[in-house]
Order: C-alpha cells, then structure tokens, then sequence
C-alpha cells in the first residue's frame, strides 16, 4: 500500500510537473515545424525567382552577344569593302602612273627622234 502512495504521488507529480512542460515543448516543436516548412517554401519561391532571374539574364546575354556578333559581322564586311575599294583605287592609279611614265617614255623617244632629225637637216 504503502508502495502505491508512493507511485501515485509521483504520477501526480509527473502529471502535474512534467506532463504540461511536455505539452509545451511539443507545442513549441509545432510552432517550430511550421516556421520551418514556412522558411522552405519562402527558399523554393527565392530558389524559383533567382532561376527565373538567371534565366532571363542568359536570355539577355544571348541577345546581347547576338547583336555583338551580328555588329563585328557589318563591320567586317565594311572594311573588307572599303579594303577592296582602296585596293581598287590604288590599282586605278598604278595604271594612270605606268601611262604617264609610258607617255613619258614616248615622249622622251619622240624628243631624241626630233633631235636626231634636227641634227641631220642642220648638218646638211
């Protein structure tokens, strides 16, 4: 009997003691799983935004790069035409040198030709 009184003075105790603080952790570790599945849904919504940010700031780079590549293609095509035509013009001038040096030449013959006459009707 006597071992009965002493167990249920320490099932009173335990109820009256222990049992509520339980409650209250058990409370407490709801709160903290709510928190917690709180915090993992904000971080899949954060996860969700920086994805769709990356996403886009790739789809910005392609685009960039794209006018990038397309921007050096019209100017390489630029200077390859004015390249041609520079090289056009100094072909169109050569030929104007080598005519006048070719005239100039003739010229020069033309000029020795008439010498050469003149000294023969002076010398006669």
């Amino acid at each position: 009997m006597a071992n009965n009184i002493g167990v249920s003075a320490v099932k009173k105790v335990i109820q009256e003691l222990v049992v509520p603080e339980l409650q209250t952790i058990k409370d407490d570790l709801k709160d903290v799983k709510g928190d917690v599945k709180g915090l993992q849904v904000k971080i899949r919504r954060l996860d969700e935004k920086i994805d769709s940010g990356l996403a886009r700031l790739d789809e910005k780079i392609d685009s960039k790069h794209s006018e990038a590549v397309g921007f050096f293609k019209r100017l390489d095509e630029k200077i390859d035409s004015l390249h041609n035509e520079i090289n056009i013009r100094f072909e169109a001038m050569d030929e104007k040198i080598e005519d006048k040096i070719e005239s100039r030449d003739r010229f020069t013959a033309l000029e020795a030709k008439v010498a050469n006459l003149a000294a023969q009707i002076n010398s006669r």
